[in-house]
């Protein structure tokens, strides 16, 4: 945003708790019409935190963040360790252009291992650069010591930054520092600290939201301000129902162009889909997929007459005129 701009943020709060998905047609002409699709995966109520084996933090320490940063860092990191449950392991790599491990192994959380461990953030002397991924390569390195039989997802890498990254560390760069044998096992939870009256980043689409869509994590923006009560929310995030994924979308009737597939829906969150038809206006549409490690099927609830004009203009919006039926 620019000087004078208005800035305005929302946050949708959905009564229902079940994911749904809605559609509206709008026809051009007697061959076929424009059409979009709306899938709405509700983030859900959950009052426990998840529980992990192991948690490693990677702690963003550079020069970027600032003394006000790396204090907002050191109080989530805090809110985050206090509501482990007893037997986790515990870990924290602090970086900049390198990376240095707090304790040198995974080491059963006490109230001085934690204590050690916030200690060296807020007494961190960042300097230039954030090599997440090499942080993350001494992340995977260390979970592999301690390499320990157990099922999927027992293991959570919380990355907490200012989301200032080389351009070079996309989301697939970052997931490749995890070897293949921990990518199963691990969990990111992504948290990108916020400077106060700045405006929240778009995360989902940032390489840190991609690394967690990419283990059934969690991505978030978070001010200074609520940092010290953030990690014990986010947690609690972290065992709500995971999000929507490998979505397929099939019509009852008509051949669709542009509404065929969907990667993933994000927890707390809705995609919708844009395209077009040809022949007869769809009356059923059915969505497929899961969600975590269950099938679902949704039927798509037909939107009213207005708001699929509404759907329809965005969707010609979108649409080059030679796209047209």
């Amino acid at each position: 945003p620019a000087e004078g701009d208005l800035v305005i943020q929302a946050r949708a709060r959905l009564k229902k708790i079940q994911p749904y998905a809605e559609v509206a047609s709008y026809p051009l002409s007697g061959t076929g019409g424009i059409a979009a699709v709306r899938i709405v995966s509700p983030e859900g109520t959950s009052a426990k935190p998840a529980r992990f084996r192991r948690v490693i933090v990677l702690v963003d320490v550079s020069r970027s963040l600032g003394t006000g940063g790396i204090a907002a860092a050191a109080d989530f990191v805090d809110s985050l360790l206090a509501e482990l449950g007893s037997g986790t392991r515990i870990e924290a790599v602090i970086f900049d252009r390198e990376s240095k491990a707090v304790l040198g192994t995974l080491s059963e959380s006490t109230m001085a291992t934690r204590r050690k461990i916030v200690g060296s953030i807020r007494g961190a002397s960042g300097g230039n650069g954030s090599d997440l991924e090499g942080a993350l390569d001494l992340a995977d390195t260390l979970l592999t010591r301690d390499s320990v039989d157990g099922p999927d997802e027992d293991s959570l890498v919380a990355i907490v930054t200012d989301g200032v990254l080389p351009r070079s560390q996309d989301g697939d760069a970052l997931f490749k520092s995890i070897s293949t044998a921990n990518q199963k096992r691990v969990r990111v939870l992504s948290t990108v600290l916020v400077p106060p009256n700045a405006p929240a980043p778009v995360v989902h689409s940032h390489p840190l939201g991609q690394l967690a869509h990419r283990t059934s994590g969690r991505v978030a923006a978070i001010d200074y301000s609520k940092a010290k009560s953030a990690g014990q929310a986010q947690l609690r995030r972290l065992s709500k129902p995971t999000r929507l994924r490998n979505l397929s979308i099939t019509p009852d009737r008509g051949s669709w162009e542009g509404l065929e597939t969907l990667d993933a829906v994000e927890a707390g969150s809705s995609q919708t889909l844009f395209g077009y038809y040809r022949g007869d206006a769809p009356k059923k549409i059915t969505v497929r997929g899961f969600r975590g490690a269950d099938r679902i099927e949704l039927v798509a609830k037909p939107l009213p007459r207005k708001t699929a004009l509404a759907l329809a203009r965005m969707t010609l919006a979108s649409t080059s005129p030679a796209e047209y039926p």
